[in-house]
């Protein structure tokens, strides 16, 4: 395969979409080595689909649908992720930031929506860190369950709305449904 990645097992599902299994190579690589099969399958079809199962980073969600809307499609991509989010009124970090984008084309224009779960994205705590500055309060909670504006501290991502003052209760696992209902079609 291309970009470096090893020779995957691909599986061919009912609807004809390729199901990749990717042990634990950076899903960046590995659909960009399947977007031919995608495109494909969109022109001949209407719908092209790309199950990606086992990777892992797979950087920028908003990505994948910015390629389909380059040509002339409607993208959607999500993924779930390991726990990184303290749901409301919890220590510990239990769902992903599992996010989702969607993109459509719409002649000169184009609708893009690339969103986590978070309250921000995991990206923007490491640029804190490079700048050596702490973070805003309702980024992330402390071990204790308290909100904390220090990056040593932080151990969990605060939820979409952040603390439950501001409506932390968002959705928790819509996508992590539907990957993994996708995933084992």
């Amino acid at each position: 395969m291309g970009f470096g990645c090893k020779k995957l097992n691909c599986l061919i599902t009912s609807g004809g979409f390729p199901l990749i299994l990717a042990e634990q190579q950076t899903g960046l690589l590995v659909v960009a080595d399947y977007r031919g099969h995608f495109c494909q399958k969109c022109k001949t079809g209407g719908v092209g689909w790309v199950y990606v199962k086992n990777s892992n980073r797979y950087g920028m969600a908003g990505w994948y649908p910015m390629r389909a809307m380059k040509e002339g499609f409607v993208g959607i991509s999500m993924t779930n992720t390991s726990p990184l989010i303290a749901p409301t009124r919890v220590k510990e970090v239990a769902p992903g930031t599992n996010p989702i984008a969607v993109g459509v084309p719409a002649g000169d224009d184009q609708f893009l929506l690339d969103m986590a779960r978070t309250a921000i994205a995991v990206g923007k705590i490491e640029i804190q860190r490079r700048k050596g500055e702490n973070i805003p309060e309702g980024w992330a909670q402390n071990a204790e369950g308290a909100l904390t504006t220090d990056l040593e501290e932080a151990c969990c991502l605060m939820p979409l709305g952040s603390a439950e003052l501001n409506s932390g209760y968002k959705g928790y696992g819509n996508v992590k449904k539907l990957c993994s209902a996708y995933a084992i079609i």
